[in-house]
């Protein structure tokens, strides 16, 4: 896989951290747009940061969902800031395939099972 496919793979919220102090109106109509140049399937978060430290979650709907990637961030922290964009990835391991033996293992454990089953019918 491609080092620049990671954010779209492994993200699974965007947020957008916005200042209450600096945002214009006008600003909230650049972030319509900033997300309307990258249209996918990862959902957005708007975080207003407020002066007192508080922090508002606004959870968008699905029409401005997001593709991930190294451009949206550019691009999220040239208009609005550093650190405006963040990504919430997933943490978790993937599942391990099971080895070859192990599958034959598993399939003779069953034909065990079956024959057992089998013998104490009759």
């Amino acid at each position: 896989m491609p080092l620049e496919d990671a954010p779209k793979k492994f993200t699974r919220q965007v947020h957008l951290r916005l200042h209450t102090a600096h945002l214009k109106p006008e600003q909230l109509e650049s972030v319509c747009k900033l997300v309307a140049a990258h249209p996918g399937k990862c959902p957005l978060l708007l975080c207003f940061m407020r002066p007192g430290g508080e922090v508002i979650f606004v959870d968008t709907n699905e029409r401005f969902s997001v593709t991930p990637s190294q451009k949206l961030q550019q691009e999220a922290d040239a208009q609005f800031g550093e650190e405006t964009y963040y990504a919430k990835v997933d943490t978790s391991l993937p599942e391990r395939p099971p080895r070859r033996w192990e599958r034959k293992a598993e399939s003779g454990k069953a034909g065990n099972k079956r024959a057992a089953s089998i013998l104490l019918a009759e």
